[in-house]
């Protein structure tokens, strides 16, 4: 997109990861907000904290210009450039010096997507080993936690910072955010992740796409359940009709090798190692009916919402935030936590009755575009960039802007 001449609002996106050419999957959720951003007019800019980096790096991602740098780089850029509202994703305690310093010059939004705002156990899947491990892993975890909980607090108690939350999901809210930090700030609101519902367009399904699943995941950590999905084909390899399903596995990770051995030799199972550009990925919907997508931590779950708002029927598990996004039977199927037998059943359950698969395929569609469609989701994350210390048409027209609850 051209560059927005005179533009009303300064933005400068704050985050420790951003999609590049070698990582598409890195924090995709924030590029699609910000692609909507720009596509509105605002003049919005990416910038990656990288503290250890001497360099500073810069590249454009999709039309979207990133810059890589240090502290000293992202206190360069406010100043430089003339930012008036910091949207952070991840707020770390070297962000948060940065935000004092520039906090005579630009507010904060900080999001809370997961990581980095959770107690120490929340993460246990990926830490468990020998009984060692455990201890040294939950005495360092503890502590970290407790570090976490102190900053937080500190900064959302400073008046100077007057910093507001966003939160992707009411569990995380209320569940999570709350118990484990110990507060909740005085300002904040619940956005979920936007899902572009015009790049993920509806397709009507057949009763026969039921027989094609896809699976499009990282396969980085344990918490993806990859290990669970597999387990669930390779149960129902015995199953009598199983040579009228087909599956695709797509992703790449340390764990690819490990976790897709014992699916090679099976020739309705096709394995293709690598990341998918965002490009590709309504093509490989189109192909399928069924997204399976286990998982054993969310706060959301955009591919998930990307998948059902193409008419995919999501197979899941019913786990933290997912039932805020999916209802077991109406709009979707919800495993038992961790169960492998629960994602062979549900495959069951949509093999035996295509009239539950169109069903339910129409109903997600419809419930990802009323619940985190960005032509819901857009508008309110747009009024909080209008926020204190910005300049906004309201404000220029002599309207008063105040910041809604939930």
């Amino acid at each position: 997109m051209a560059e927005v001449a005179d533009p009303l609002f300064r933005f400068l996106v704050v985050t420790t990861g951003y999609p590049s050419p070698d990582d598409l999957y890195d924090r995709g959720f924030i590029h699609t907000r910000v692609k909507y951003y720009r596509a509105q007019g605002h003049d919005v800019r990416v910038f990656v904290s990288a503290w250890q980096s001497e360099d500073v790096a810069t590249y454009e991602y999709e039309g979207v210009p990133v810059t890589v740098g240090n502290d000293d780089a992202l206190r360069a850029q406010v100043r430089d450039a003339g930012v008036v509202r910091l949207l952070v994703h991840n707020l770390t305690p070297r962000i948060l010096d940065v935000l004092r310093d520039v906090a005579d010059q630009a507010s904060a939004v900080v999001w809370f997507h997961g990581h980095g705002a959770e107690g120490w156990h929340r993460r246990w899947y990926n830490y468990i080993g020998d009984a060692k491990t455990l201890e040294n892993w939950v005495s360092g975890r503890h502590d970290y936690t407790t570090r976490v909980r102190g900053m937080l607090r500190e900064a959302f108690d400073d008046a100077s910072l007057d910093l507001e939350a966003v939160f992707v999901s009411r569990w995380f809210r209320d569940h999570v955010f709350g118990p484990d930090m110990g507060f909740l700030p005085s300002r904040s609101r619940v956005i979920h992740n936007m899902v572009d519902t015009g790049h993920f367009a509806y397709r009507p399904k057949s009763a026969e796409d039921r027989l094609r699943i896809l699976l499009l995941r990282p396969f980085t950590s344990p918490k993806y359940a990859n290990d669970l999905a597999v387990e669930a084909i390779l149960r129902l390899r015995n199953r009598p009709w199983f040579g009228d399903l087909s599956f695709t596995i797509a992703g790449d990770g340390p764990l690819w090798e490990e976790l897709t051995a014992g699916l090679a030799d099976l020739p309705n199972v096709t394995l293709r190692r690598g990341f998918v550009p965002q490009s590709e990925i309504p093509a490989l919907h189109a192909e399928h009916g069924v997204f399976l997508v286990p998982s054993r931590n969310d706060t959301q779950g955009v591919s998930r919402d990307e998948a059902m708002a193409s008419g995919l029927v999501a197979v899941t598990h019913r786990v933290d935030a997912i039932p805020e996004f999916v209802t077991d039977g109406v709009d979707g199927l919800l495993a038992p936590v961790d169960s492998a037998a629960g994602i062979a059943d549900a495959i069951e359950r949509l093999y035996e009755s295509p009239e539950e698969f169109l069903a339910l395929s129409e109903a997600g569609a419809r419930r990802v575009r009323a619940q985190s469609a960005q032509s819901v989701v857009g508008p309110a994350e747009l009024e909080l960039l209008r926020g204190p210390g910005a300049v906004s048409v309201a404000a220029a027209a002599g309207t008063d802007h105040h910041t809604a609850g939930e």
